[in-house]
């Protein structure tokens, strides 16, 4: 029988291009500072799980390739990490959205850039068919879905650490809390933004994992 098993799903903390999102004009997302309220987000946020009972067990911190992921990651390691050992792994499954070529541009921007994909884009809203849309070089919310699946049937359920600590971004997050909780992609709009370094807690027991809560947010 399976032990009972933890897994947090924590938001990176703020970043600059979430105040100015026309950084990553000049800057590659994956490269984006933190902001100073992120660090002390990321203060915050650490200390929360250090003084919880998931300190207790043994862990296994999974982060995406950018800046404001690795930087939460590697403090959460550092402060939990004495006297038992930290994995910590990276992995693309769980990175943004590539937004492709429109990253860091404005509506107006992108609309006299790329016309034809602007054009597109209103065609999808209009018809409910935004999941499907794709941003020029950029992916579709089915593609961070499809990976997001990928990374649940390939890593997150064979994990055999007592807690399991997932650091990444709103959307594959959103995307991960709806296929743990058995909702359809199509629900993807009616779920709320997960705040910076908010946390949300499943247990998985038996191969079903339950909510518990957003259980951390500033």
């Amino acid at each position: 029988m399976e032990c009972s098993r933890d897994i947090l799903l924590i938001r990176h903390p703020q970043s600059l291009a979430n105040i100015d999102r026309s950084i990553c004009r000049h800057v590659r997302d994956f490269d984006v500072e933190i902001s100073i309220l992120g660090y002390a987000q990321t203060s915050q946020c650490v200390n929360f799980i250090k003084n919880s009972y998931f300190n207790n067990k043994r862990l296994h911190i999974y982060h995406s390739p950018f800046i404001r992921t690795k930087y939460l990651a590697d403090r959460l390691a550092l402060s939990l990490s004495s006297p038992k050992k930290i994995l910590i792994s990276e992995s693309r499954k769980i990175e943004e959205l590539c937004f492709g070529a429109i990253k860091g541009l404005s509506m107006q921007e992108w609309a006299y850039t790329y016309p034809k994909n602007y054009s597109d884009y209103l065609t999808a809203k209009a018809n409910n068919e935004k999941l499907s849309f794709c941003y020029p070089q950029g992916e579709s919310l089915v593609d961070v879905y499809q990976r997001i699946l990928e990374f649940k049937f390939q890593i997150l359920d064979k994990e055999s650490a007592d807690t399991i600590i997932i650091v990444s971004h709103d959307i594959p997050l959103k995307i991960l809390y709806m296929i743990l909780c058995n909702k359809k992609l199509k629900q993807y709009f009616h779920i709320p933004e997960i705040p910076n370094v908010g946390v949300h807690h499943f247990t998985r027991k038996e191969g079903t994992y339950y909510h518990q809560g957003l259980i951390f947010q500033i």
